[in-house]
C-alpha cells in the first residue's frame, strides 16, 4: 500500500483547501464515501459528486478560503447547509495507508480559487502505478474527471474480481 505522504506531500503551503477523497462504492455511477479536510482532519460522508462539493463549499465558506466571489443566491430566505458536523474527526499521521478500509479508489482535490460561481484547483489521482495530477477550471469539470476517473476504476475493478 501506498504512503498517505504520496498524495498529499506535492500540496503546498497556503490559503488552498485541500481534501483527501476516499470512495467506498460507485453503485449506479452515485459514489459515495468519505472526505477528510487538510490540515484540520476532519471527516465527511457524501453520497453523489454533487452532495461532495456544496459540502466542500460549506466549509470553505465556514473557514474562509479560498475565498468566494460572491454571495450564493436562495430560493428561499435563508441558506441551506449541506455540511452536516457530528463525524470523528481522523487524526492523519505519517504512514498510515493511503486508502481507508473498504475504499475503491483514493484522489486529493485542491481548491485554488473559486471564481465565477465555480471552483478552480487541481485533482490528483493514482492512474497506471503512476500520480497524475491535472487543473480543472470548473466544479463541472472536476466533476466529469471524477465520473471518468471512477467509471474506469470500477471497471478495472470488477474486472480483477471477477464480476
Amino acid at each position: 500500500m501506498r504512503d498517505r505522504g504520496e498524495y498529499t506531500d506535492h500540496i503546498p503551503a497556503g490559503r488552498d483547501s485541500v481534501m483527501l477523497v476516499y470512495i467506498q462504492s460507485y453503485r449506479d455511477c452515485v459514489p459515495k464515501g468519505t472526505f477528510i479536510t487538510l490540515p484540520y482532519g476532519e471527516q465527511y460522508k457524501f453520497c453523489g459528486l454533487d452532495q461532495m462539493l456544496l459540502k466542500m463549499e460549506d466549509i470553505m465558506d465556514t473557514v474562509s478560503g479560498p475565498e468566494s466571489a460572491f454571495r450564493h443566491r436562495y430560493l428561499y430566505q435563508e441558506p441551506f447547509v449541506f455540511q452536516e458536523t457530528g463525524y470523528p474527526v481522523t487524526v492523519l499521521k505519517p504512514g498510515m495507508p493511503a486508502h481507508m478500509p473498504g475504499s475503491k479508489a483514493t484522489f486529493t482535490i485542491q481548491v485554488c480559487y473559486r471564481q465565477h460561481g465555480s471552483m478552480q484547483g487541481r485533482l490528483t489521482a493514482q492512474v497506471d502505478e503512476k500520480y497524475e495530477k491535472i487543473s480543472f477550471r470548473s466544479s463541472l469539470e472536476l466533476m466529469r474527471m471524477l465520473h471518468e476517473y471512477l467509471h474506469k476504476e470500477a471497471g478495472c475493478l470488477a474486472k480483477g474480481a471477477g464480476n
